[in-house]
């Protein structure tokens, strides 16, 4: 699977989980610092950020904020952003080229793998406080597991990512995945 194949299913699986966030703003998710609104407006910031990274340009906010963002905006929003960074990272030249990442420098290939991981955790975070029974695709699923299981493997900034926790012995691939990034289920 190639990285914008991969990250437009991010996407794809992120967008039914950002619609019921925007109906239900203030539910709670695993991520226990933010609300399914301010998820979901993370979600967008991300991919903003990176699309300015693909870009070659400097991002002029943090990936780590969640800006405010109306409810009933978050949707378009998200849209919006996510076709952004799809095209930008279409460019001719961006994957194969560099990109001056805030984890380093690296191809473009690898550094479009961290938004596409973080929306796709994040659908799945929202997924845990909208209940809407969706399904997390098993190929996508040990793709953005490989990934973490590597970038992630050392000591672990809290900003980033949390510290792993146990997952429950019946935790399916994603809840497994889940608790690897430090979400109690």
């Amino acid at each position: 699977m190639n990285p914008i194949e991969m990250l437009q299913r991010a996407c794809d699986q992120a967008e039914a989980q950002v619609a019921a966030a925007a109906a239900n703003p203030q539910v709670q998710t695993p991520c226990t610092d933010w609300n399914a609104g301010q998820l979901a407006a993370h979600i967008v910031n991300s991919l903003r950020f990176n699309t300015a990274l693909m870009s070659g340009v400097a991002p002029t906010t943090s990936p780590f904020e969640a800006p405010d963002i109306a409810p009933d905006a978050l949707l378009q929003e998200f849209k919006t952003a996510a076709a952004g960074l799809i095209e930008a990272a279409s460019a001719p030249g961006v994957l194969e080229g560099t990109v001056n990442h805030p984890a380093g420098e690296m191809p473009g290939a690898a550094a479009l793998m961290f938004p596409t991981f973080d929306t796709y955790v994040h659908a799945w975070d929202l997924e845990q406080a909208n209940q809407l029974g969706h399904e997390f695709p098993a190929d996508m699923t040990a793709a953005i597991d490989g990934f973490c299981r590597n970038v992630f493997s050392g000591e672990r900034d809290p900003a980033v990512v949390a510290n792993a926790v146990d997952a429950p012995d019946d935790a399916d691939p994603m809840g497994k995945l889940g608790a690897f990034l430090g979400r109690s289920i």
